[in-house]
């Protein structure tokens, strides 16, 4: 899925130095992918390149980039407000995002539902493959530590 994106005005948050950021609406948990960075008149091409969700039960991540709806757009952005350019999940949970941007690959945690935890301080891994996340849940959010999904290649998601 390959998206141009023009965009106008507007700031917020970001990721590293990404143009592109994950946004978690804090009254229903959902999540967005928004514009988070702008210059006027840049030209941003981007692609989805993998979406996985970390399945609490088996503590493996499963591919969900099939959910990722086909008719992303972006609309003109007004100052001083985000831009959403594509809802990434309405299902509860933990997910690993990753990017094209600009021909640089980007990537975040992602975590959708209406309970987050507080701390996510466990300690140090009991294996060196595993990272300490918070794992959402409907009622609940428990901090875990989950299989680091950089280090996945991708025939090791389901």
């Amino acid at each position: 899925m390959l998206i141009v994106v023009t965009m106008m005005f507007g700031n917020a948050f970001a990721l590293a130095d990404s143009t592109l950021a994950v946004r978690r609406n804090e009254k229903d948990g959902t999540c967005n992918l928004v514009v988070a960075q702008t210059n006027p008149s840049l030209i941003i091409i981007f692609e989805i390149l993998r979406l996985l969700q970390y399945e609490p039960n088996s503590s493996e991540w499963v591919d969900r980039i099939k959910e990722i709806p086909a008719g992303m757009k972006a609309s003109k952005i007004k100052p001083g407000t985000l831009d959403v350019l594509s809802p990434i999940t309405h299902r509860v949970g933990l997910f690993w995002l990753e990017w094209k941007e600009d021909g640089q690959t980007r990537s975040a945690f992602v975590h959708s539902g209406p309970v987050l935890c507080n701390d996510v301080k466990l300690g140090p891994p009991p294996k060196p493959d595993l990272i300490a996340q918070c794992v959402p849940g409907t009622n609940s959010a428990k901090a875990v530590f989950v299989p680091d999904p950089r280090k996945l290649k991708k025939k090791d998601k389901k």
